[in-house]
């Protein structure tokens, strides 16, 4: 009898161990998460030069939350730029037109999607900017319409 609960008492302290692991490990992981959460922001060149390359997202906002798991990505540059889209799961190169304007198509993984993009001109300039997009497969529409419902009953 003695031997069954020291053994009952070794399995639960393993068991406790591991779930304060993963709660630790899960702690850190959303706080890492939490600081690359940044609102872009157009950075000038990293070249020391009188540049004005620059680079502004259109599409889509930062932080914001989408159900769809392929997005656009729309933004200016300078005319011509190599525009390089990092995420990740997905990599995109593509170049701005003659107005400066790009588009591209990107994948997304579930939660939050860390963006960095940067814009590489003919003098090669670099103009950068990261912001984040979170991908979720809940039914968003169905959450809006609910809440509407519930507002309007009260």
């Amino acid at each position: 009898m003695r031997k069954e609960i020291i053994i009952a008492i070794i399995i639960g302290l393993t068991i406790g161990l591991i779930v304060a692991y993963g709660v630790r490990s899960a702690r850190l992981s959303l706080a890492n998460h939490n600081n690359s959460l940044v609102a872009p922001t157009p950075q000038t060149a990293n070249k020391e030069s009188d540049s004005s390359h620059t680079i502004f997202i259109t599409s889509p906002e930062p932080n914001s939350i989408t159900d769809q798991d392929i997005i656009s990505v729309i933004g200016t540059t300078s005319p011509f730029s190599l525009i390089s889209i990092i995420t990740n799961d997905d990599e995109v190169a593509v170049s701005a037109d003659s107005t400066g304007t790009f588009t591209a198509k990107i994948e997304l993984i579930g939660g939050i999607n860390p963006i960095s993009i940067k814009s590489y001109n003919e003098q090669g300039d670099v103009a950068t900017t990261t912001f984040s997009v979170i991908y979720s497969t809940a039914d968003l529409s169905a959450t809006d319409s609910a809440t509407i419902e519930e507002e309007t009953d009260n």
